[in-house]
């Protein structure tokens, strides 16, 4: 530094090789001082070969964030004074009493909800109850219909074997009133021959009531009220109706129609036999309806 400062005084940029300043100029020599007591022992070889310094960056500034610093708090293994202890026990009961709530909360809830299910279940069972009580009603009514229909219908054919007896006991009647043998015939023979004819007769006129009786129907206004129509029929050798007549009516159109509509459709009826072919033929085979 004092040999640069010297080249710069001696050198040509000394006062003399410097052009004239200016009057107004004034060179202050005085205003640099040099203090050679901290300068190292180096030569001017040795600073050149110093790494030279770059002039460091200014930092940025950091602004302070707005978070709040936490302060952590020191406990000292101090004894706890009572107040430390009673608030202690304030919040341990406050605590205590809290979860007794919570729990008696929730048993409350669940014996809420016990009971709504137990009542679901009642009501379902109720309903359970009267469905099965009216199928078993349905049911036991549904019996009883039918046996009042079977009692009825033995009934009805009760009533029928009843009425056809009657009929067959009428037309016996008529058939022995037929083959009465008049007075001064009582020769044995001929008793013999009219027995014979009248159990012919008797035999082929049940046979024609059976098939009459089987073809036998009355629509249900007319099955209620008691009616009775006698009917006689003439019957050829080879068993067809050749006519018939209503020797009794009922007193009702309709009814008799239907006797003479049934006999006509049970035809032709069978062949009659020899002995009786003349009885049948001149009408006296009578039937009773019903």
């Amino acid at each position: 530094m004092i040999g640069l400062f010297f080249f710069l005084e001696a050198g040509p940029f000394s006062d003399k090789s410097k052009s004239k300043l200016p009057p107004k100029f004034k060179v202050i020599r005085d205003s640099v001082k040099v203090d050679l007591v901290g300068l190292p022992d180096l030569t001017k070889k040795e600073l050149e070969s110093l790494p030279r310094f770059t002039k460091p960056t200014p930092k940025k500034s950091i602004k302070p964030t707005s978070k709040k610093k936490t302060k952590t708090k020191v406990t000292l293994d101090e004894p706890e004074s009572d107040v430390v202890k009673l608030q202690k026990k304030k919040k341990a009961e406050a605590k205590k009493k809290a979860e007794a709530k919570k729990k008696a909360k929730a048993k409350k809830k669940a014996e809420a909800k016990k009971k709504v299910e137990e009542e679901k279940k009642a009501e379902e069972q109720r309903k359970a109850e009267e469905e099965k009580k009216a199928e078993e009603e349905k049911k036991a009514e549904e019996e009883r219909k039918v046996e009042e229909e079977r009692k009825a219908e033995e009934e009805r054919k009760a009533e029928e074997d009843r009425k056809r007896l009657e009929t067959v006991n009428d037309l016996e009647e008529l058939v022995k009133a037929g083959n009465k043998v008049s007075k001064g015939s009582s020769i044995d023979s001929e008793n013999e021959s009219q027995n014979d004819i009248h159990l012919e007769s008797e035999k082929y006129g049940l046979s024609v009531n059976q098939i009459v009786k089987a073809n036998w129907k009355l629509p249900t206004s007319l099955k209620d009220k008691d009616l009775q129509c006698s009917i006689r029929l003439f019957i050829d050798q080879n068993g067809k109706l050749i006519k018939q007549e209503i020797l009794n009516g009922s007193g009702d159109d309709e009814y008799d129609k239907i006797v003479q509509e049934t006999v006509e459709m049970s035809g032709p009826y069978p062949e009659p036999e020899k002995s009786v072919r003349d009885y049948v033929l001149n009408g006296n085979l009578v039937l009773v309806f019903p």
